[in-house]
């Protein structure tokens, strides 16, 4: 079964026009470079704590585990969700690639895999209570497991 990933475009939804428009899930973290180039998550983590020195180690361990999810663990077929900050609505879709780096992109625009968007007016209330305090989680990139998430969210992509 394919799973469902949350993945934030922005924290004031910059990255979301975008996202939409070039049919991509695009997160920051602009001072990293391809991470394809890291093999281990271990290798990731230490070039994070060298570029985000006055981070938390508490917050890189974090990073690194939404980086290494974004690049290595989303597979093609899964559910992706992205709230659209902008309207109070989400786009829903499926990973259609694997990660890029683009390096030509703006910073902050780096970092994508492609998604072919399937609904991009999905209201809060389709989604239901206990799925959307799923949504509610801070992370830019999160798996969502609970609450059936992956079925719920085709679900509504099929009653469109």
């Amino acid at each position: 079964m394919n799973a469902a990933w949350q993945v934030r475009a922005g924290r004031h939804g910059e990255r979301e026009q975008a996202a939409l428009g070039e049919g991509l899930l695009i997160v920051g973290w602009d001072q990293v470079s391809d991470l394809a180039e890291y093999e281990t998550r271990a290798e990731l983590r230490l070039d994070l704590r060298h570029r985000y020195a006055g981070n938390p180690h508490s917050t890189i361990v974090n990073w690194t585990g939404q980086l290494w999810r974004f690049s290595r663990e989303m597979m093609l077929g899964d559910v992706a969700v992205m709230p659209i900050k902008t309207l109070r609505l989400y786009a829903i879709g499926e990973i259609s690639g694997d990660y890029r780096y683009r390096r030509e992109a703006a910073a902050g625009f780096r970092h994508v895999r492609p998604v072919h968007w399937l609904r991009t007016d999905v209201d809060p209330e389709e989604i239901g209570p206990d799925l959307f305090s799923s949504l509610s989680a801070q992370l830019t990139v999160c798996r969502l497991a609970r609450h059936h998430a992956p079925d719920r969210l085709r679900g509504l992509l099929a009653a469109q």
